[in-house]
């Protein structure tokens, strides 16, 4: 799963908002 802007990045490299 990717997050956006989720600062809970363990698995979202491109979603560090």
């Amino acid at each position: 799963r990717i997050v956006l802007g989720g600062r809970s990045t363990h698995f979202c490299s491109q979603c560090q908002t």
